[in-house]
């Protein structure tokens, strides 16, 4: 069972209509600067009951995930697919971050989360929704010992 880290409070999507209709995404991950704290693995983003493969979201050739860098991806929710997702349905469901295990040192320390929503389909704005600090490690080799935690 992931451990459950939500050291995090609502930003600036607390003013917002809870029916509001999310249409994008934007993950931003911010890997920690110690030593051995990036990571090969297979990295998976989960905000209820979408899935996403951070690894197959943008620029697929760029090295991801490491040692000091911060990664952002954006997902833009296909209703047809996905479903219909609100703000009510971002607070009530759980956020997961979690990686396979694979590849040359899986381990991965996260200092922190960002995730932003954007709910006007033709805007380009994102709205602060969580930040999370100090994640942590996610590795089987350091406390807490698991690849994956529970944001929210």
């Amino acid at each position: 069972m992931p451990e459950h880290r939500d050291n995090a409070y609502e930003l600036e999507t607390k003013d917002e209509q809870s029916e509001a209709l999310v249409r994008r995404l934007l993950i931003q991950i911010k890997t920690g600067g110690r030593k051995n704290a990036g990571t090969d693995a297979n990295v998976t983003f989960r905000m209820g009951n979408l899935k996403l493969s951070l690894d197959s979201l943008g620029d697929v050739a760029k090295d991801r995930f490491e040692c000091g860098n911060t990664n952002t991806f954006i997902y833009q929710i296909n209703q047809e697919v996905d479903g219909y997702f609100t703000l009510q349905d971002a607070r009530d469901c759980i956020m997961e971050l979690c990686h396979d295990n694979t590849g040359n040192k899986p381990g991965w320390y996260v200092e922190s989360v960002l995730l932003q929503l954007c709910f006007d389909p033709n805007s380009v704005n994102f709205i602060n929704y969580k930040k999370w600090e100090k994640v942590g490690w996610l590795a089987l080799d350091e406390k807490p010992n698991s690849t994956s935690v529970v944001l929210q």
